[in-house]
């Protein structure tokens, strides 16, 4: 089977993501997440790459990134993730591939769009956490954008965060669009989860 054409030239920002094969949890242990952070913020800034939104979960992982020069993000991610799976792969004496595949990426183009995919990555966590602790995800930029937390110098907010407004934003999540599949109210969280564990 051919691999699909990767667009690198519609944009200069992508949205993205990866799983864990056979959807298996790519984190562990605490030091699973942030060994996975620490691996991405430094093949981003060997790449001159910045990270726009995130979201980490269980068994998968969003990101939009901003390119200086968008041929760089086959490289970036193939490093990012080998070097991660090698390390989980040691910690927990397993072998084989640890992501389903390459990797998925799709070229942002404009406002409306960014806006689209930022409210896609920042629900996401809406499965794991629910509704009300989706503001502190701890694994996420939300927190970031709301600004209850300040972000790491790795987390580019100017691009989005010129086209919401802090105070308005998870209120803006909250409602209704016709993409979404379900209310959010109606998005219970798989297992119940504490405030320590976010």
């Amino acid at each position: 089977m051919s691999r699909r054409h990767r667009d690198l030239v519609s944009s200069t920002v992508f949205h993205v993501t990866n799983r864990g094969n056979d959807r298996q949890d790519i984190f562990s242990l605490d030091a699973d997440w942030h060994c996975f952070e620490q691996e991405l913020v430094e093949r981003c800034e060997i790449h001159r790459v910045r990270i726009l939104i995130y979201a980490w979960m269980t068994n998968h992982f969003h990101a939009v990134v901003e390119c200086e020069d968008p041929s760089v993000l086959p490289e970036l991610m193939r490093d990012f993730q080998s070097r991660y799976a090698r390390s989980y792969n040691h910690r927990t004496e397993r072998s084989g591939s640890l992501f389903e595949k390459p990797y998925y990426s799709r070229p942002i183009v404009g406002d409306e769009d960014l806006l689209w995919v930022g409210r896609y990555v920042h629900l996401n966590p809406v499965a794991v956490v629910g509704e009300r602790a989706l503001p502190n995800y701890r694994w996420s930029s939300l927190g970031n954008y709301l600004q209850r937390r300040a972000a790491p110098d790795w987390l580019d907010t100017g691009r989005l965060g010129a086209l919401v407004d802090p105070e308005r934003y998870l209120e803006d999540l909250r409602r209704r669009h016709r993409w979404d599949r379900l209310p959010l109210g109606d998005a219970a969280p798989r297992t119940p989860t504490t405030l320590d564990e976010i």
